[in-house]
């Protein structure tokens, strides 16, 4: 990769996070498309374990540690989203149910079985839709749900 490809794809890398500054969700989808996809999931344990991955500032997030009871484990590379997320959780009540994690979605460090629900709205693009069907799999508890949006 040439010094001028890294210029670009560092130029690149901030306009996408500048243009979404301050939104509160970085893709399409709503609270009531989240509240639909969480009633598709299916039967969850009392307090499912949630990955949720490419959260941004994490809308999604917040809606199921409020709704679900969920304990959410939100996933992005993006320090400044999870620093909103950390925000708005805190100031929800739920800093103890949300847990902001900076990561790549396509490298995760959690062990086989760790989530009753893995959630990528809108985010799956970013590695693609058969990685992820493939690594994120693993992660899945036994009679666990993959929900993903693109």
């Amino acid at each position: 990769m040439s010094d001028n490809d890294i210029q670009n794809a560092s130029a690149s890398h901030d306009a996408f996070f500048a243009l979404h500054h301050g939104l509160p969700r970085q893709g399409p989808g709503s609270d009531d498309t989240t509240r639909r996809l969480l009633a598709l999931a299916g039967r969850l344990p009392a307090r499912p374990r949630v990955l949720d991955l490419g959260c941004g500032p994490g809308r999604s997030a917040l809606l199921l540690a409020a709704e679900a009871g969920a304990e959410v484990t939100a996933v992005d590379t993006h320090e400044p989203f999870l620093d909103e997320l950390r925000a708005a959780a805190a100031a929800r009540g739920l800093g103890d149910a949300v847990r902001a994690v900076r990561g790549d979605m396509g490298a995760l460090p959690f062990p086989d079985g760790s989530f009753d629900l893995v959630w990528a709205e809108s985010s799956v693009f970013v590695i693609g839709f058969d990685r992820a069907l493939a690594e994120w799999r693993r992660l899945l508890a036994p009679g666990g749900t993959l929900v993903l949006t693109e």
